[in-house]
């Protein structure tokens, strides 16, 4: 052990290991004493008084006393969980790639590549530092690898292993988002959020809300079930480490949804982080229908967000409620989306939703029902509009003949509607109706307007006319 920590730095050998006994003989005491006694290795004093002034001293990962307590819970924890481990080699399939993420000084990291002979192993630690030399060192010797973040691997990861590793981040569970953006088939984790200790912290942030220790293992677990991992039964002694696994999908034989699912949640508005690049915009008109229709029938279709709770679809929505504390429902992938997809998904959620079938409105819809859930006249007549004004409303193209506002006249209209195919016929043969299309702007033809819906009631008064004479 020693062998590997001299090739990279001078130490005082027996200071380690006398620090490194008593963190053992801590660590194994009963509950009672330790959360009585004070920890024997100085420097735990050291890191909290540095919390309590506000500014974290990472200095301590590079003192003698930080080495022994990487001894100590080598011994302590990490050996005994190898041990489970290796009486239950049957879950884990064989795995090709694995990440032993904050490795210490490796000897988990060799443990593991001991365990799983023809797996590729990588240890992850920070480049520059005495752990990642010394970890480079035990690396060359048993064979396994050492890359600065679990990003640097490449390819599909099969197993993760996290072993003390988490509490040492202030916001835990963003960072376990950002490991879950690589979709490792399976995870060992062992958290030790309850206890304090170098490194540890006494309050934990969760979307920018800070929180006592003792909570965040709930939300570390609520966040891997959110994120499509469900935790296995294998036996583990105290269920330590945890064990979860990436659920297999079962996606429909006639249509594949692809590897994102997606499930509702209940969050607070002040969680949801705006997507500062939104590129939609709306009218006055239609904020305040939006409003109306969410003041009547609340809001019946959630928000999309990210697993960060970051915003994706419906940005206009959470802007007209801004209650901050309201819980409304979300919609959640299993996986955090990347920054390319969640832009994607933004901008399919509001382009990719058909057309109206102007028929179907006017056989089937009051007109004046329709004004009043959102249209306007010219939508309904026909007339289409793009981007906006301030009002909604502005002309695509400009019209091949301008009409000037004295040319203007009263136009007041009829419609009426057969509800069957012979009446229907009687009428078509009456008024001799005929398809209609538009005539080509620009060398092209735009869309079919159907059977002459408008016809000068003129011409039905003189039929009327000739019926009754």
């Amino acid at each position: 052990m020693f062998y590997f920590i001299d090739s990279v730095c001078e130490i005082n050998h027996s200071n380690i290991l006398n620090l490194a006994e008593l963190s053992i003989k801590f660590s194994e005491a009963s509950a009672d004493i330790r959360n009585s006694a004070e920890h024997p290795n100085r420097l735990t004093d050291r890191w909290i008084k540095s919390l309590e002034q506000g500014s974290p001293d990472y200095g301590v990962y590079g003192e003698e006393g930080y080495f022994a307590e990487l001894i100590a819970c080598w011994i302590v924890y990490s050996r005994k969980y190898l041990l489970e481990v290796k009486k239950k080699l049957y879950e884990f399939s064989d795995p090709k790639v694995i990440v032993d993420l904050g490795c210490g000084f490796g000897f988990t990291t060799a443990g593991i590549k001991s365990i799983f002979p023809n797996a590729s192993v990588y240890g992850t630690n920070l480049i520059g530092t005495l752990q990642y030399q010394i970890c480079e060192k035990v690396g060359e010797k048993y064979n396994f690898k050492m890359v600065n973040d679990i990003h640097d691997v490449n390819g599909e990861i099969d197993l993760v292993f996290g072993f003390e590793y988490f509490e040492h981040f202030e916001s835990p569970v963003e960072h376990l988002i950002e490991i879950l953006s690589k979709n490792p088939k399976q995870l060992l984790v062992a958290n030790t959020f309850g206890s304090m200790a170098i490194g540890h912290f006494e309050n934990y942030n969760y979307r920018g809300i800070s929180f006592p220790r003792k909570e965040m293992q709930k939300k570390f677990n609520d966040c891997l079930v959110d994120y499509g991992y469900e935790q296995g039964k294998i036996g583990f002694w105290n269920s330590r480490p945890q064990y979860w696994t990436r659920r297999e999908l079962q996606m429909s034989d006639e249509f594949d949804f692809g590897d994102i699912t997606w499930t509702t949640k209940k969050v607070k508005i002040k969680e949801i982080r705006d997507w500062d690049k939104n590129p939609r915009r709306i009218s006055k008109k239609d904020a305040a229908d939006l409003k109306f229709s969410i003041k009547k029938f609340g809001l019946a279709e959630p928000l999309v967000v990210n697993l960060d709770y970051s915003l994706i679809g419906g940005h206009q929505r959470k802007k007209l409620i801004n209650v901050p504390e309201l819980e409304i429902d979300v919609r959640v992938p299993n996986r955090m989306l990347t920054e390319k997809e969640a832009a994607e998904l933004g901008i399919r959620l509001n382009k990719n939703t058909g057309t109206w079938d102007d028929d179907a409105l006017a056989n089937f819809f009051n007109q004046e029902d329709l004004i009043s859930w959102g249209f306007t006249e010219d939508q309904l007549l026909g007339e289409e509009f793009e981007g906006g004004d301030g009002e909604g409303r502005v002309p695509v193209g400009e019209p091949e003949l301008k009409i000037s506002p004295e040319l203007f006249e009263r136009h007041d209209y009829i419609v009426f509607y057969f509800d069957n195919e012979l009446d229907w016929n009687v009428i078509n043969e009456l008024f001799q109706l005929q398809v209609v299309f538009t005539a080509p702007v620009g060398g092209k033809t735009l869309k079919q307007k159907g059977l002459g819906r408008i016809i000068p009631g003129k011409k039905l008064l003189e039929i009327i006319n000739r019926a009754s004479g």
